[in-house]
């Protein structure tokens, strides 16, 4: 069994993938916001609902503004 992935991982991981997602075309970044990003998604929204009171308000804040910034790839597409 993998181990859970801490927030520090998952804000890396973020990042790394809101770069990406920069780069592509309009029909790439949609292509890419379905099959890779979504699965990024799902464990940061996760992570925040089961482990919010024990994270540094730092790193609340930092997943929440990756979680902003993806909100605003989402509305273009």
């Amino acid at each position: 069994m993998s181990e859970p992935i801490t927030a520090a991982e998952l804000c890396l991981n973020l990042k790394k993938d809101l770069h990406e997602i920069s780069l592509l075309s309009y029909d790439a970044r949609k292509k890419h916001l379905e099959s890779t990003s979504k699965s990024l998604l799902r464990s940061s929204f996760q992570l925040l609902s089961h482990e919010k009171n024990n994270l540094p308000d730092s790193q609340v804040s930092q997943l929440s503004e990756y979680l902003i910034a993806y909100l605003g790839f989402d509305h273009f597409i």
